[in-house]
């Protein structure tokens, strides 16, 4: 795609590396990149075209890749838009995968699940990445 775009002079200026030699996130899926670095290199791909700066919802959460964890306006965060009835509810409770109303929002498919659009199934491996990551977390930083 980087090829294609770049013939069609989509950038400004040209693009003059391989695409084999620009920066990419870990796969999500694969074996390569710590687990913090894969689970939030999901929620990038899966979530930060929304959450984020400018991104148009009603949310300031910042789920990009490069944005620190204590950035993210998710970590030890109370939520705003609904707490499932889960006591102690944080977006995402350090440790504590159970009171992460982030995780609880990716793991239903209703009127209340993250993304909204376009799926109708619960991605569990990707469910169980980040449900291994936040219970992985010690800190916000």
């Amino acid at each position: 795609q980087v090829v294609t775009l770049n013939a069609v002079q989509m950038f400004d200026p040209p693009e003059s590396r391989a695409p084999s030699a620009m920066p990419a996130l870990p796969d999500p899926y694969g074996g390569s990149g710590s687990l913090a670095e894969r689970a939030r290199a999901y929620l990038h791909t899966n979530c930060a075209q929304c959450h984020r700066p400018g991104g148009g919802t009603p949310t300031n959460l910042d789920l990009r890749y490069t944005t620190a964890l204590g950035g993210t306006n998710a970590c030890n965060a109370t939520p705003q838009a609904g707490d499932f009835g889960i006591a102690n509810a944080r977006i995402i409770a350090v440790g504590d995968a159970s009171r992460s109303v982030l995780l609880a929002r990716m793991d239903r498919r209703d009127a209340l699940a993250m993304p909204p659009l376009a799926s109708k199934v619960v991605d569990t491996a990707g469910v169980s990445l980040v449900r291994n990551w936040i219970t992985s977390l010690a800190s916000c930083d």
